[in-house]
């Protein structure tokens, strides 16, 4: 299985609760394409807000999070790809939704944790993302 296929396994949930809100045509491939493309970038803003420390909920992660300038900037970088509306209704529902925003972090966080464990070697930067991710997932 590819890297690309086991993160759009990890994303369908996420994809079709967002589609299924939006009121117009199928918005599935774009919203893969999105997450795929910005879910890194999430992961790593996540993956650097919880190394600064403790937090008491995913909710208040999600709150640092979805002010970072990187999410902003990739997703503003998405408009060369992806049409100006489909961006807007993900960061819209990213930003304004907790349920869809911690949802996305943590689909995001599994990507990044597939992708670390796939490696064949470690550096120490790597092992302290897996170590910071596996915190996130027992809530602290």
């Amino acid at each position: 299985m590819t890297e690309k296929t086991m993160k759009s396994n990890i994303y369908r949930d996420l994809v079709s609760l967002l589609s299924k809100d939006y009121p117009y045509n199928d918005i599935s491939d774009k919203l893969y394409e999105i997450l795929s493309e910005v879910g890194p970038t999430i992961a790593s803003v996540t993956i650097k807000e919880a190394s600064k420390g403790a937090f008491e909920s995913l909710k208040e992660l999600w709150e640092k999070v979805k002010k970072g300038k990187e999410i902003q900037e990739k997703l503003r970088d998405m408009l060369k790809k992806v049409d100006r509306i489909s961006i807007v209704y993900f960061a819209s529902k990213f930003e304004n939704n907790e349920y869809v925003g911690t949802s996305t972090m943590r689909e995001a966080l599994k990507a990044e944790l597939l992708r670390l464990k796939g490696r064949s070697e470690l550096n120490e930067e790597d092992e302290k993302a897996i170590r910071v991710i596996e915190s996130i997932f027992k809530g602290g």
